[in-house]
């Protein structure tokens, strides 16, 4: 068995479908791009061999993804209502809620089953907390999955926050850190015991989106951190440092915006390339992950910078070299002198070498155990950069160093 994973497409803005007053405020349609972005998620578990069945939230956005899916798969799909958007319902105003039942959906969508288990209305007339959403999942998803064959494929569609739900549910991947793109993907549970999260390999890097009004805003928020770069390096002349790390394939088109803003002498990368594919420890990930790495490793390579690469858990090392023909590959703890400062560097805080003698320390990998903040950095005198946080940029002659959160655009 396989549990899988995606989030519904990118939602249209409202003026892509003129307001229509008769749709439900928090139900808006797929856009053009989301629905083509669910048929790569259908294409891609094609090729992954999924045999199995489709269960998706009753929200217009996650039946339109869960259709075009079956569709490509050439099979059916279920409503489910513990799979529903998380409910922020305020009294009296039902335009906030989805109104089929499960007879207009089948009407309009040719895959969908018409479901005895899909209640009528199948929304709660309650504001929730995310507990309520992991207790009604955990609740509505255990005697579907009991009643399944031990040995067939099974698709959840959801959203963002049942997309973080499952995750605690099946204690894949909890951190949950990355922004929950649309349709990426995610195998919560299989029985050779392979998982991971946020899969984006099958998407192109222009079709990597949140949903629309996020994604704008996320964008006007970007460009004011281009402005902070862009005065952070007037006040402070130097060499440039560039460190980023843990970089998921979703944010690619980030990170190239970054660098040719930038313009770094030197580029270190703390490791995992592609952080949602578990290739270090996840074999069916492995073709995903070379098919992927090479983006992000062309855009620092022709960047002109010296870009350093310290491999992560979930990089395989030995094709590094091979695919990064220009880049400096180098082990956990290597210190190098960076324009008059020592700086070591490693993937896992846990693993850094405490005799190392260093002044700056790059890292990333994740945040368990570590109750440092983005703005805590100085330690004994010494400075401390995660690249989970965002990226960290260093005039090291200056003594100027600047943190960027890392937006998902």
């Amino acid at each position: 068995m396989r549990i899988f994973a995606t989030r519904h497409g990118q939602a249209a803005a409202k003026e892509y479908y003129n307001g229509d007053p008769s749709r439900p405020a928090s139900d808006p349609p797929l856009s053009e791009l989301g629905q083509e972005q669910a048929r790569l998620v259908g294409k891609r578990l094609k090729e992954l061999g999924f045999n199995g069945v489709i269960f998706s939230s009753p929200y217009e956005r996650t039946l339109h993804t869960a259709e075009l899916i079956a569709e490509e798969l050439g099979t059916s799909f279920t409503p489910l209502a513990c799979l529903r958007e998380i409910s922020a319902f305020c009294e009296g105003d039902k335009k906030n809620v989805g109104l089929p039942n499960a007879s207009e959906i089948a009407a309009k969508y040719p895959h969908a089953q018409e479901n005895t288990r899909l209640p009528y209305p199948w929304w709660e007339n309650k504001t929730e907390e995310l507990s309520d959403v992991i207790d009604r999942t955990k609740e509505g998803l255990q005697p579907v999955l009991t009643a399944l064959p031990k040995d067939i494929d099974v698709l959840l569609v959801g959203h963002a926050a049942t997309a973080i739900a499952l995750r605690h549910l099946f204690a894949c991947e909890q951190d949950i850190r990355g922004f929950h793109w649309n349709c990426l993907l995610s195998l919560l549970y299989s029985t050779d015991g392979e998982t991971y999260s946020n899969d984006s390999a099958h998407l192109p890097e222009d079709m990597r989106t949140g949903n629309y009004l996020i994604y704008a805003d996320n964008k006007k928020v970007f460009e004011k951190d281009i402005e902070r770069i862009h005065a952070f390096l007037d006040a402070n002349k130097g060499k440039k440092v560039l460190h980023i790390g843990d970089t998921e394939s979703a944010s690619y088109h980030y990170f190239k915006r970054l660098i040719d803003e930038i313009r770094p002498d030197v580029i270190v990368h703390t490791g995992d390339l592609a952080d949602e594919l578990k290739a270090g420890r996840v074999e069916s990930t492995r073709p995903y992950w070379r098919a992927t790495v090479p983006q992000i490793l062309n855009v620092m390579e022709n960047s002109g910078a010296r870009v350093i690469i310290v491999p992560g858990n979930n990089d395989l090392e030995e094709e590094l070299s091979v695919l990064a023909p220009k880049a400096e590959i180098v082990q956990r703890n290597t210190v190098l002198d960076l324009y008059g400062t020592k700086v070591s560097l490693c993937h896992e805080l846990n693993r850094m070498d405490p005799t190392v003698q260093a002044q700056a320390y790059l890292y990333g990998h994740g945040l368990t155990g570590e109750t440092r903040t983005i703005d805590d950095n100085e330690r004994d005198g010494k400075l401390y950069y995660n690249a989970v946080w965002g990226i960290s940029l260093h005039v090291f002659e200056a003594n100027a160093h600047l943190i960027v959160p890392k937006i998902y655009v």
